[in-house]
């Protein structure tokens, strides 16, 4: 008996058709994709302006099956729509997405997704009624591993929103095809489960988990092992039962937050050798194709990079007889691994600030170009006796950033988009002014006039800055964006280091 019913990530609608067959009372749609829409309400929607919808979006509500009165449609992103609305909801449902092959072969491992962080559950858990029930449902997986990460995912974020009722408030159904975790704050009464056990007998469903159940109750679909119901064990133990699970799963399963959004990615050490020993056919599910074409295109990059931009130089310099000079290599290539390090990693994060990638890119490398373009414009005014100063200022800003700008993310998601906006960008030129001063300073200490050592000094610098895509990537893939962030202040470190002795010399050499 759900009336007010919250869909996120609607897609087409079949969570829609679902509340509108179960006679709710309203359902709220959010979709990310405008013609997504139109194409699940037959093109025939209205809009309106929406005080709750800000920044562009737009509430709309038409006649059809889809377009019923009863729904309204929600352009925009789903984090966004949580923060500023103020609605409270008797369900909140996430239905599963894409392909059931898709979700198998782990083609989504590199994609980002806000949508299922510990934190963004725990936001959803903060909008139901008293009674309201969370339930999220994804394709299910053989072996399993992201039905895993969302059952402690669930867990976890009623341990951070009702610990007190947090054992009592999750329930695991199956079917041949899906999982569904259903997350109550309040904690499901006895009622609750004799109902939910009854429907589930009715329409095909096994249980895995409720709080007493001494094991999984298979009628329909057998697993080989009763992983479902462990993971939901564990997890509504919460603590270290929760982590040593995780910890023990032969696939990454923990849950994740804001700061490394990667819940489709589940590829660790240990499962690697089962992905190289099994046998022929039987190695496809293991499979994270994402994670290995993301390693293949590292290798690639440093391939074809050093082949198009070292291997030039190095043989015009041996022509020329120049000495290779590892210190000028090492402050370029730091500076370059280090841009793109840190405009990768603010991309991440104000993509959940602005609510959608696409305005992330977009800012981000707006004001990272202008702004460093301003920087290396107002080099020529800085004396290179203070250029290890520059970089350890901007090695301190970047430290900051690991620490501030997601929390920026979160304090103003709830404000109009070009608010947010405004605030993204703030936050992020200053030290995208002063990343463009390393650049000419490096240029006017380490090479000076010589041609052989500016050709080298662009040529590292090139090479850094293609390799650092994928590098960069890689490492916010496995530690997170703040990880990133870290990775750059240490290499603008290292070039202040490296341009406090050359600026030493330099001085020693005018002085003489």
């Amino acid at each position: 008996q759900r009336r007010n019913v919250l869909i996120l990530g609607a897609g087409a609608g079949t969570e829609v058709s679902n509340a509108l067959v179960h006679n709710v009372d309203s359902v709220v749609a959010v979709e990310l994709h405008p013609d997504v829409v139109r194409i699940a309400t037959g093109g025939r929607t209205g809009s309106r302006a929406d005080g709750q919808t800000g920044g562009g979006q737009t509430g709309r509500r038409a006649g059809g099956l889809l377009g019923h009165g009863k729904v309204e449609w929600i352009v925009g992103d789903a984090r966004s729509y949580v923060a500023r609305t103020s609605r409270r909801f008797d369900l909140i449902t996430l239905g599963a997405t894409g392909g059931m092959g898709t979700a198998a072969a782990g083609v989504h491992s590199l994609g980002e997704d806000f949508l299922h962080t510990v934190d963004a559950y725990v936001n959803y858990l903060d909008h139901l009624t008293p009674d309201g029930v969370l339930a999220i449902t994804h394709w299910l997986t053989i072996p399993l591993r992201e039905n895993v990460r969302v059952i402690l995912t669930a867990a976890a974020a009623l341990h951070r929103a009702s610990p007190e009722t947090a054992a009592e408030g999750l329930f695991v159904m199956r079917s041949w095809a899906t999982v569904t975790v259903l997350a109550k704050p309040s904690g499901f009464s006895a009622e609750d489960i004799d109902m939910l056990a009854a429907w589930s007998r009715v329409h095909g469903f096994d249980v895995d988990w409720y709080t007493g159940l001494d094991q999984p109750i298979g009628e329909f679909h057998l697993l080989e092992e009763p992983v479902p119901f462990e993971a939901a064990a564990a997890g509504t133990a919460g603590g270290d039962a929760a982590a040593d699970f995780a910890a023990g799963y032969p696939f990454a399963v923990h849950p994740v937050s804001d700061a490394r959004p990667y819940p489709h990615h589940f590829l660790r050490p240990s499962s690697v050798g089962a992905f190289l020993t099994s046998s022929r056919g039987t190695w496809l599910p293991f499979a994270e194709w994402g994670y290995i074409a993301l390693v293949a295109t590292l290798i690639q990059s440093i391939a074809l990079a050093a082949s198009l931009t070292i291997v030039p130089v190095a043989l015009r310099a041996r022509r020329a007889q120049s000495a290779f000079s590892l210190r000028l290599a090492g402050y370029f290539g730091a500076i370059g691994l280090a841009y793109l390090a840190a405009e990768i990693a603010a991309i991440q994060q104000l993509s959940l600030l602005l609510g959608h990638p696409i305005y992330a890119v977009a800012a981000v490398l707006a004001v990272f170009l202008i702004c460093s373009g301003f920087g290396s414009l107002w080099s020529d005014r800085v004396a290179v006796h203070h250029g290890a100063v520059v970089l350890g200022a901007t090695a301190l800003l970047l430290l900051i950033h690991a620490t501030v700008l997601l929390r920026l993310a979160h304090v103003f998601q709830s404000f109009p988009l070009p608010i947010r906006a405004l605030a993204g960008m703030i936050e992020v030129a200053p030290v995208a002014f002063l990343m463009g001063l390393p650049f000419p300073l490096g240029l006017r200490t380490l090479a000076r006039e010589d041609t052989t050592r500016t050709a080298w000094a662009w040529a590292t610098n090139g090479f850094a800055s293609v390799v650092a895509a994928p590098l960069a990537a890689l490492i916010a893939l496995e530690m997170g964006s703040p990880a990133l962030f870290l990775v750059a202040a240490i290499c603008y470190s290292l070039a202040g280091w490296i341009q406090h002795a050359a600026a030493g010399a330099v001085l020693q050499k005018s002085t003489i």
